[in-house]
């Protein structure tokens, strides 16, 4: 695994859908999938070979975006 950063637990469940959505759009431009990280974990961590045979990775905090805002309000000037 990748070290530098810090894990967190998360719900396999909740981030199963984007992890798929992340690893089909790599393998559907013809990417091989190489490593990916449990899905119980935070961030998410996948290593893939490119078609033309250049090794890359991505690192993502996957979630989904909720309609509730986060913040209240907001006062400038």
């Amino acid at each position: 695994m990748i070290g530098g950063f810090r894990e967190y637990g998360a719900s396999a469940a909740a981030r199963q859908p984007l992890i798929a959505f992340m690893l089909t759009a790599l393998e559907r431009a013809g990417c091989t999938i190489l490593f990916k990280s449990d899905a119980s974990k935070a961030p998410f961590v996948i290593a893939f070979e490119t078609s033309g045979g250049e090794r890359m990775g991505v690192v993502a905090s996957a979630f989904r975006a909720k309609r509730t805002p986060t913040l209240a309000c907001c006062r400038f000037g």
